[in-house]
């Protein structure tokens, strides 16, 4: 995956805001409850580039989807292909690349798209390190 320590950043900072902010305003929620609200919070962006997209894209149209996709990456390129197709349904004549390019820099995807235990183990080995967060 590219950007990939920029998307674990990314997560774990999104995790700290959840925990300060709690539960509308309430209490701190627990570091699951954070995680987990984090991982559909929404993200910044897709954390990949424009030829990794267009490639994996181009093969799930063409019915090459990998055997034992995971089910947060299928959610993601499905998310990734929607909003494509829908910008792409606004501008007909358009290039596929420069929507894609449009695309990448400026959709909010609808969460981070990795598993949740995966999203736990991140978060603690991310406390771990020094002075790298602030909770």
């Amino acid at each position: 995956m590219e950007n990939f320590e920029k998307r674990n950043r990314d997560f774990f900072a999104a995790v700290c805001r959840m925990q300060r902010e709690g539960c509308a305003g309430r209490s701190r929620l627990s570091m699951d409850a954070a995680i987990r609200k984090a991982l559909d919070g929404g993200a910044p962006c897709f954390y990949i580039t424009r030829d990794h997209a267009f490639k994996r894209l181009r093969e799930r149209r063409h019915n090459r989807i990998p055997p034992r996709e995971k089910p947060h990456r299928r959610r993601m390129w499905q998310e990734l292909e929607k909003v494509l197709t829908e910008r792409m349904g606004n501008r007909p004549l358009a290039d596929e690349w420069v929507v894609l390019d449009q695309v990448l820099a400026t959709h909010r995807p609808s969460g981070f798209f990795m598993s949740e235990a995966y999203a736990k183990k991140l978060v603690y080995k991310m406390l771990k390190q020094p002075l790298t967060h602030d909770l």
